[in-house]
């Protein structure tokens, strides 16, 4: 039987560090995509022109930042314990291992969303999963979380992805209410997701945590797991 992995049946686990899309901004125009026309000054209000992107190198600093303000929002920012230069090479690095699109205006970056692509196998087709969707406050009400979603849903078209998912908070009933406008629902209510955190999936694997089997991590037999590691689970 398939869940469909993050994608088909993913509900938000409770502690997930940031591990969903979440965003206020309400169905709206002002936003274009980067190849649009009129590259010229914009005024920076909540209903200026916004440039969507695809993320830079030198974004880090600023994208971290907007990561630290979701989980603030999200009141999950104690979950938090990755930091600005494993996400460059998390998305940079000669392996990039997620996507990141942009929101601009002219006084820099004012949202994002990060993303990578899940699999069904009972389609035998690919799906887009969308981690994390942020508008700053002030720049909310102008159709920049919209954009966003378009220009991801535009990706994930080009890609050959069937289903673009997200999670959502349950109390978060003003992106509840903006995803429906959009025609989003509520997938796989039957469906519940299990997963096994950092200290259980190195028990399951037999290795201490933070560690990687096959280089001499394997924990000793009888002992558990993280014993005389000093690491805490996080």
């Amino acid at each position: 039987m398939e869940t469909g992995g993050a994608g088909e049946a993913a509900r938000e686990p409770s502690g997930d560090p940031g591990g969903g899309a979440r965003d206020e901004d309400p169905a709206g125009s002002g936003a274009r995509d980067e190849g649009a026309a009129g590259g010229g000054a914009r005024e920076d209000s909540a209903h200026a022109a916004v440039v969507i992107r695809v993320a830079r190198r030198s974004d880090t600093p600023a994208l971290w930042r907007m990561v630290m303000d979701l989980a603030i929002y999200e009141r999950l920012e104690h979950h938090v314990s990755g930091s600005a230069e494993r996400l460059a090479e998390q998305l940079f690095g000669g392996t990039p291992r997620i996507g990141c699109l942009i929101a601009e205006r002219a006084s820099g970056p004012i949202g994002y969303a990060i993303h990578f692509e899940t699999y069904s196998t009972f389609r035998t087709q690919p799906m887009m999963w969308l981690e994390d969707l942020f508008v700053r406050p002030e720049h909310r009400g102008g159709g920049v979380g919209r954009a966003l979603l378009a220009r991801l849903a535009a990706i994930a078209i080009e890609r050959g992805c069937w289903r673009l998912d997200w999670n959502v908070l349950d109390w978060n009933r003003p992106s509840i209410e903006f995803y429906e406008r959009m025609g989003a629902k509520r997938a796989n209510a039957d469906w519940f997701q299990y997963g096994l955190d950092e200290a259980a999936l190195s028990a399951l694997a037999g290795v201490a945590p933070g560690a990687s089997p096959g280089r001499g991590s394997r924990v000793a037999s009888g002992a558990k797991p993280g014993q005389g590691s000093g690491a805490a689970n996080r």
